[in-house]
């Protein structure tokens, strides 16, 4: 049986891309970003991995989606304040 190789830099999730040293806290937006406030800076680390593609938001789920779909995770936070 052949082996096959698959290179590390290969990302099965939808809207996913792999990304080298970039700054952990800084390489992908996420929809918590859109209700509690994007970072004030970036991590001097050197992640690397799958992240979000451009125009992408990682959810709860780990998911990356557009980011109208985020709005199931921010409407309970808004409804807090109502109460």
């Amino acid at each position: 049986i052949p082996f096959c190789y698959i290179p590390r830099t290969a990302c099965w999730k939808r809207h996913e891309e792999y990304k080298s040293c970039v700054s952990g806290s800084c390489s992908e937006w996420r929809c918590r970003y859109l209700y509690k406030g994007w970072p004030v800076g970036c991590t001097r680390d050197c992640a690397s991995g799958c992240f979000c593609k451009e125009g992408y938001f990682r959810n709860r789920r780990g998911d990356c989606v557009l980011g109208y779909r985020c709005f199931r995770e921010i409407v309970p936070y808004v409804r807090s304040f109502d109460e």
